[in-house]
């Protein structure tokens, strides 16, 4: 981060919140010197109806009828009609808070987003799922082949990164969406 504030070219060692962190202040700084009003929306994880990444390998998981996945971790999202509308609302003229953290307020998990897949697809495992030692094989294993640091695809599939919604009271904005609902299923 030091070396970027100082003009050098950024290092593959800064991670993401960092590189974040930096572009953050630097907006603040070019703002302070400004009549630029500066509001930074920070978004959960994005969903959609074809999001790809490891949304869409739930999807692929789903069509060939495998198990449900462990229970365990569950991830912060909004929905990209919910962000876009957010952004859109950000654009008539109000007094916004400086930073917004947008959720659509709920916390799922894999195996959650699992059934909600298999309901709107009709599509259910054939068989139950393993025991949460067979997965943990099975994820060192996936990690000794890729060469990740042991217990990655575990932490990856089980993890939790949750985020408390901010600022979104203020602008008078309410998410729209639940996974579930973006795909049809209330």
């Amino acid at each position: 981060v030091k070396a970027a504030q100082s003009g050098k070219p950024l290092s593959s060692s800064v991670d993401y919140g960092a590189s974040k962190r930096l572009a953050e202040e630097s907006l603040e700084a070019v703002c302070a010197a400004s009549s630029m009003e500066l509001v930074i929306v920070r978004p959960a994880l994005v969903y959609d109806t074809g999001a790809p990444g490891h949304l869409a390998w739930l999807r692929r998981w789903v069509d060939l009828h495998l198990p449900a996945p462990p229970r365990g971790g569950a991830r912060s999202m909004v929905s990209r009609p919910d962000l876009v509308a957010l952004l859109c609302a950000l654009l008539a003229p109000a007094a916004a808070p400086q930073r917004m953290t947008l959720t659509d307020g709920e916390a799922y998990t894999t195996r959650r987003l699992h059934a909600a897949f298999c309901r709107s697809r009709a599509r259910f495992p054939r068989l139950p799922s393993p025991p949460e030692a067979l997965w943990r094989a099975a994820c060192d294993t996936v990690d000794w082949l890729r060469r990740h640091p042991a217990g990655s695809s575990w932490q990856r599939l089980t993890g939790s990164e949750l985020h408390a919604q901010g600022g979104l009271a203020e602008v008078g904005f309410r998410p729209c969406f639940t996974f579930e609902r973006l795909l049809g299923l209330t």
